[in-house]
């Protein structure tokens, strides 16, 4: 009951086997309520402080079952300062997670797509063919919602 946000961290992170933990943090999904400008609510990460005991955190209080989540809370300028393998997919995990949630602002769609690429790339190996690729975009959820309904055919891309 008395477990610090900072010994938390260590504990996931320990048994994740991470030795840099730097860029990692615990959050919570705070709701905001509905505002005059949007009609849906939307989230807000909430960061642990991490001096602060875990029970002491709003989303401990307000709930029976408050759900913390592990994060990368600080992205390094170049993906070279990345010494740990571990670290490196956790990174590749958080980012595709973002993508696909319409959280990582792109410039472009082209952008997106790219980044779809890179995934495809990093789990499939190297392009084989278009039928297999478009298969491969089939079986993996690379792209928000907001951009299959701009673009709705395989094709496009």
């Amino acid at each position: 009951p008395k477990l610090v946000a900072s010994e938390l961290l260590d504990l996931v992170c320990s048994q994740l086997m991470l030795q840099d933990r730097r860029c990692f943090g615990l959050c919570f999904q705070q709701q905001q309520q509905q505002s005059s400008l949007s009609s849906t609510a939307s989230n807000n990460l909430c960061w642990l402080p991490r001096p602060l005991r875990v029970l002491d955190c709003e989303a401990c209080k307000r709930s029976d079952a408050p759900v913390l989540e592990f994060r990368v809370k600080h992205f390094p300028p170049s993906l070279a300062e990345l010494s740990d393998r571990r670290l490196s997919e956790l990174f590749y995990l958080q980012c595709r997670q973002l993508i696909y949630n319409d959280d990582l602002l792109c410039d472009s769609d082209a952008q997106v797509f790219q980044l779809a690429a890179l995934v495809l790339l990093a789990e499939h190996g190297d392009f084989v063919n278009n039928t297999t690729a478009i298969a491969d975009l089939r079986q993996h959820c690379l792209f928000p919602v907001s951009l299959l309904q701009r673009h709705p055919s395989l094709e496009y891309w």
